[in-house]
C-alpha cells in the first residue's frame, strides 16, 4: 500500500525548506555546464555506467570480431511434422503486412492469382531467444513471431508467396496456399524483416539474414507440411543474434516487442511507427541516427533487450515528436552521472521504455553490467543527483507508472497520462518542461512531487 496522505503538506514544507537552502536539484538548467555531443548532431547514443568509457581504446580493442556468412544459408530441419496447419489468413499480423522488398518481376502466376492446383503448404520456424540476463543464457528454441516467409520455385526461382509468421499460441507457424510446383520443387525462406523494419549486415540489404530450407517436392498432394525448421545460427552467432534484434524490435514470444506495444498496447495512444532498419554488427556503440537506422555492434547487445529497446525508443521519441532535439550530451554520457537536463529527458525516456514493454527496471549493458533502475535515492552510493542524471528521469518515470512501494514514491498508474503528453502536448526538451505539460492537464499534487522527490529531482516552480 502506499503511504497514507495525512503527512504530505508537512513533508512538503520541508522539502521546500531544504531544497531552498541548497537548490542544486532544483530546476536550474542555466547553472549547468553544457557539454557538446559527440560528432555531428543527429545521432542519439547508448549510455554508459561510471567506469565504462565506450569511447576508450580499451574498449574498442575489446570489441569482438564477427564472422557474418552470405545469406542465404540454410536452416536444419528439427522434426519431420509440425503442429496442425493454422488456417490460412490474410498477410496482416498485428497491423503488420509484408516487407514489400520482394521484386515484382519474380512473381510467378500462382502468386497472384487463385491458384489453378493449390497446394496448402504450412511448417514453423524456431530459433533463440535471449533471457534479458547474460551473454550466453539465451531460451529454448522458440516459434518466431512476426518473421517473413517468402516461398520460390526451386527450378526457376519463381516467386510463390509470402507472409509472416504467427504469434501467441501457433508463434512461428504459418500456412499459405500456393501453385503446386509438382516435381519442380519449392524452397521457403525466412527474413528477419516485415513492414516494421529489418536487420541486416553492417553493408547488407533486406534479406541479408535470410536463411532457407533444401528443395522441398511434395507430389501430387493438396497439402504439404515441411516441418519445423532451427534457425541457422551462424558461425559466430550473427544469425541467430539477428532475431533476437527483430523480435525484440518488433515482438517475440515474450511479448516484449517495441513496436507492437507502440502500435497495439497503447489503446487509444496507439501510434504508427516507421519502417526502421537495424545494422548488426555494425560500428563501435550502440546508437540511432535521426530519422535512419539502428547500430548496434557486438552480439551482447542483441541478447539485451533493454539495449534494443532503448535504441527504439529514442526512433519512437524522434518519430512522435517530428524531429530531434539538441540533447548536450557528453561523451561518454553515463546513467548515474551528471550530463545535461536535455541529455537525462532523452535518454532517461528511452531508458523507461524497456519496463514499458516488459516490467524490467533493471538496465542490462552489453558488457553483462545490469543497473537497477528504480532503487537508487538520496545518498545511493555512486549516483549523482538531480534531473540532469538520465537514471533519475528513468527513475521517476518508472515510478510514476508502477504500483510498488518505494521510499517516497507514493502514487502510480500513470502511464497513460504520461504517455497522452508525451504525444500531444509537442516535443519537451527536458523532464521540466515535460512535468510542465503534465501539470497544465493533470493534478500535480503532494503525492507526484513525493515520488519525484524520492529520485532526487524537485521543481521549485511547479
Amino acid at each position: 500500500m502506499k503511504k497514507a496522505t495525512s503527512i504530505f503538506c508537512i513533508l512538503t514544507l520541508i522539502l521546500s525548506i531544504v531544497l531552498f537552502a541548497n537548490s542544486t536539484y532544483a530546476y536550474r538548467p542555466a547553472s549547468l555546464t553544457v557539454l557538446q555531443k559527440p560528432g555531428a548532431e543527429g545521432a542519439w547514443v547508448a549510455p554508459s555506467i561510471v567506469g565504462l568509457d565506450w569511447t576508450a581504446d580499451k574498449w574498442l580493442a575489446s570489441l569482438p570480431k564477427y564472422n557474418v556468412e552470405a545469406a542465404p544459408q540454410l536452416n536444419t530441419l528439427v522434426s519431420a511434422t509440425s503442429p496442425t496447419a493454422p488456417p490460412p489468413t490474410d498477410l496482416s499480423r498485428g497491423g503488420l503486412t509484408p516487407d514489400p522488398e520482394v521484386p515484382e518481376s519474380s512473381l510467378a502466376s500462382g502468386a497472384t492469382e487463385a491458384p489453378v492446383n493449390p497446394l496448402l503448404v504450412y511448417g514453423a520456424f524456431i530459433t533463440p531467444l535471449s533471457n534479458d540476463a547474460y551473454a550466453g543464457a539465451d531460451t529454448g528454441l522458440t516459434g518466431i513471431v512476426w518473421g517473413q516467409y517468402e516461398i520460390y520455385r526451386c527450378s526457376d526461382n519463381a516467386f510463390l508467396g509470402y507472409g509472416l509468421t504467427n504469434s501467441g499460441g501457433t508463434a512461428g507457424q504459418f500456412s499459405k496456399t500456393i501453385e503446386n510446383p509438382y516435381s519442380l520443387g519449392f524452397r521457403v525462406w525466412i527474413i528477419p524483416k516485415s513492414s516494421a523494419g529489418s536487420v541486416r549486415t553492417g553493408t547488407g540489404g533486406a534479406n541479408s539474414y535470410g536463411t532457407v530450407t533444401g528443395c522441398l517436392y511434395p507430389g501430387e498432394v493438396s497439402t504439404y507440411n515441411i516441418g519445423t525448421w532451427n534457425i541457422y545460427s551462424g558461425s559466430s552467432y550473427t544469425y541467430r543474434g539477428a532475431w533476437m534484434i527483430y523480435e525484440t524490435m518488433v515482438e517475440d514470444a515474450l511479448g516484449r516487442g517495441g513496436w507492437n506495444f507502440f502500435v497495439n498496447e497503447l489503446g487509444a495512444y496507439g501510434t504508427s511507427m516507421p519502417y526502421t532498419i537495424v545494422r548488426f554488427p555494425y560500428e563501435t556503440w550502440a546508437h540511432y541516427h535521426w530519422g535512419g537506422e539502428i547500430h548496434l555492434p557486438t552480439l551482447n547487445d542483441a541478447r539485451s533487450p533493454d539495449v534494443i529497446l532503448h535504441e527504439y525508443a529514442h526512433m519512437a521519441m524522434y518519430t512522435t515528436y517530428g524531429g530531434g532535439f539538441t540533447t548536450y550530451c557528453p561523451s561518454p554520457h553515463y546513467i548515474n552521472g551528471v550530463s545535461h537536463v536535455n541529455c537525462a529527458w532523452s535518454e532517461g525516456w528511452a531508458s523507461y521504455v524497456p519496463y514499458m514493454t516488459h516490467n524490467d527496471k533493471t538496465y542490462t549493458y552489453a558488457n553483462n553490467f545490469d543497473v537497477n533502475e528504480e532503487t537508487p535515492t538520496w545518498g545511493t552510493s555512486g549516483w549523482s543527483n538531480g534531473a540532469a542524471v538520465e537514471g533519475r528521469v528513468t527513475a521517476a518515470l518508472i515510478d510514476l507508472d508502477d504500483s510498488a512501494n518505494d521510499g517516497w514514491d507514493v502514487t502510480y498508474g500513470w502511464r497513460s497520462n504520461l504517455w497522452w503528453v508525451f504525444k500531444y502536448k509537442g516535443m519537451n526538451v527536458n523532464f521540466h518542461d515535460f512535468m510542465a505539460d503534465f501539470k497544465s492537464v493533470r493534478p500535480y499534487n503532494t503525492p507526484i512531487v513525493l515520488t519525484i522527490w524520492q529520485n532526487t529531482i524537485y521543481y521549485l516552480d511547479l
